[in-house]
């Protein structure tokens, strides 16, 4: 806004307030200002940039008016860490953009923005708050507004009196024309930058000049990345973006070269994607997931119309890196997983330890000809490799063991659910499923878990050595009877967290069990493990073959003094998990309590 201002009060532009409410889509003279608070907001919003004013433009000198009052440059501008020292000095006095960390220069000069003095080389850190300071001069006394460089670059005034002109109505009919059909300012800013800037304003830079793209068409694509680029035409960014991906993936010398004019270079979504992974810029989230699945949007086509970021969805920008977050994958393997058709011909091999999702892997077994470890195949799944090794029995995979000197596998073209029908077949046929099991324990949903669990609570699927998580045993609600039907051997094992939602105890209650024999631990590594069919034994024991859980949680307080086997007259462990001591008689009447609730079933033993 203040760049506007400031040129158009030296081309000598009489209605300013006028052209900002042209700006801000209202009738002139509809409200004070309220043209000015619109243009601001509509340009502001999209990028959260710290506007810190808006200034009427008429007024000259040392004094400058804001919101009905005056205010000496000092005053105005102490909120600042960055000038330009051409706008300190110039007249009428409009502060630039500085406060917007994009831009590295100066949007109307072109000159690098400052932070230290350049006398006694000391950072200006203006205060945000408290009295005025006085920003004009160092304290050695060093003006700001003293350069030591060349004039201002006259490219830059040329631009903007382009803009604003072509954006201005003709003084004697008043005609309107559509000032956002012509792109915004980008000036001073790094590639990188840029893309950020469309990402999250939608603005394109003015359209250069023949000699600019002459010289970006001279340039190599490293010396672009490096080096600050001062603005591009929404044409011209396109085809130097296709520019530097065709030098970063085909790594061809003889880049197109159309001097004059830059034309749309037919550039792949996979390269594109990819390029926009490996720089970590921002990109709309919905757009972005919206593109990388749909396959029939972007099947050999060049970069789609909704890759211009516009900001139809302000504040729903995300990084990329929250992108691959959602969809569970990593930014180094988003090719190797094919979610679009990418122009290559040569297959992809995943990073071991990776874990693919459950839609990802669906597409995976989809797509074909995508090569795959034993390790990656078992991380996908979260199961150990003998449960690759039996799908590849079964046939759901072939084997290519001359490509590396680690065996391979090719996924084919198979749904989850004929893999399904396959399993199922294949128990029919009375086969072990000793390699499936570990699908139980899967950390991530995975087509047919459900299914599979079901084909274990119906007694038609022989388990062995399973590890009961607490994922598996609350995400499916399996009832005490359901657990002792799933598990079938007495190596299986519990985690005590588990034991303590089974028995409704906390930990001090299980570890008194423990203590006495009740039930064995095994210790694996850090993880206690707690052996199940002594758990299960416990639940038979003191709530009966076919009591519910409810009834254990019902006479708790009961039980907890029961399972103890200390002597009566030391310390028993209360509900509270502390131990008290407590006389013959107390237990006498905790004996009475288990008589006249369960009769004889249960027994205190001494």
């Amino acid at each position: 806004m203040a760049l506007v201002n400031r040129r158009a009060v030296q081309m000598g532009m009489e209605h300013i307030r006028e052209f900002w409410d042209f700006l801000g889509g209202l009738p002139p003279h509809s409200k004070p200002y309220w043209g000015i608070y619109n243009a601001v907001d509509q340009i502001a919003a999209p990028i959260d940039a710290p506007w810190v004013f808006w200034a009427t433009p008429l007024l000259r000198g040392e004094q400058i008016e804001l919101m009905g009052n005056k205010y000496s440059r000092e005053q105005i501008d102490r909120k600042n860490i960055r000038w330009c020292p051409h706008c300190l000095k110039a007249e009428p006095y409009f502060r630039a953009i500085w406060t917007v960390k994009a831009y590295k220069n100066c949007v109307l000069h072109g000159v690098p923005l400052q932070t230290n003095c350049a006398g006694c080389g000391e950072a200006q850190k203006w205060p945000r708050a408290g009295q005025p300071h006085n920003i004009i001069s160092c304290k050695c006394e060093r003006r700001f507004d003293c350069v030591a460089v060349n004039s201002p670059n006259e490219r830059f005034y040329r631009k903007i009196d382009q803009w604003i002109f072509q954006n201005a109505w003709a003084s004697a009919s008043r005609e309107r024309q559509d000032c956002w059909s012509h792109e915004l300012l980008t000036d001073g800013m790094r590639m990188r930058h840029i893309l950020e800037s469309f990402s999250r304003l939608g603005a394109y830079a003015l359209a250069p000049s023949v000699q600019f793209q002459e010289t970006v068409e001279k340039t190599e694509p490293s010396e672009l990345m490096d080096c600050g680029l001062e603005y591009a035409s929404k044409e011209g960014f396109w085809s130097l973006l296709g520019k530097l991906v065709d030098a970063n993936y085909r790594k061809e010398t003889d880049l197109p070269s159309n001097k004059g004019s830059f034309k749309r270079l037919s550039l792949k979504y996979g390269q594109f994607a990819d390029w926009l992974l490996s720089k970590r810029l921002c990109a709309p989230f919905e757009r972005m997931i919206d593109l990388m699945l749909d396959h029939n949007r972007l099947h050999d086509a060049s970069i789609h119309p909704d890759l211009n970021f516009n900001y139809a969805s302000p504040g729903r920008y995300v990084t990329l890196e929250e992108v691959c977050r959602r969809l569970g994958i990593r930014m180094n393997a988003a090719l190797a997983l094919r979610l679009s058709p990418f122009d290559y011909d040569i297959p992809f091999t995943l990073p071991g330890n990776f874990p693919i999702p459950e839609h990802v892997l669906h597409r995976l077994l989809e797509s074909g000809d995508t090569i795959l470890g034993y390790k990656e195949l078992a991380a996908s799944l979260n199961a150990p490799e003998n449960l690759a090794r039996g799908l590849l029995s079964e046939g759901c995979l072939s084997e290519e063991p001359n490509r590396s000197a680690s065996k391979q596998l090719v996924v084919k073209k198979i749904q989850i659910n004929e893999l399904m029908v396959r399993l199922d077949a294949r128990h029919q046929a009375g086969r072990e499923h000793d390699a499936l099991v570990p699908l139980l324990k899967a950390r991530t949903p995975f087509a047919g878990r459900a299914r599979l669990v079901k084909l274990v609570l119906d007694g038609r699927l022989p388990v062995r050595k399973i590890e009961i998580g607490r994922r598996g045993l609350s995400r499916y609600m399996l009832a005490a009877d359901e657990i002792e039907r799933v598990v079938l051997a007495d190596n299986c094992s519990v985690k005590m967290h588990e034991a303590m939602r089974l028995l409704n105890m906390n930990e001090g209650e299980i570890k008194i069990l423990i203590s006495h024999g009740h039930i064995s631990v095994l210790m694996m590594g850090t993880q206690r493990l707690l052996n199940y069919s002594d758990v299960t034994s416990c639940l038979r024991t003191f709530v009966g073959e076919r009591k519910a859980m409810k009834e254990l949680q019902a006479s708790r307080s009961i039980l907890v003094k029961a399972l103890s086997k200390l002597p009566m007259d030391k310390k028993c462990l209360l509900r509270d998990g502390d131990f008290v001591v407590y006389p013959r008689a107390l237990y006498e009447k905790v004996q009475s309590l288990l008589d006249d609730r369960f009769g004889a079933q249960l027994k205190l033993a001494i």
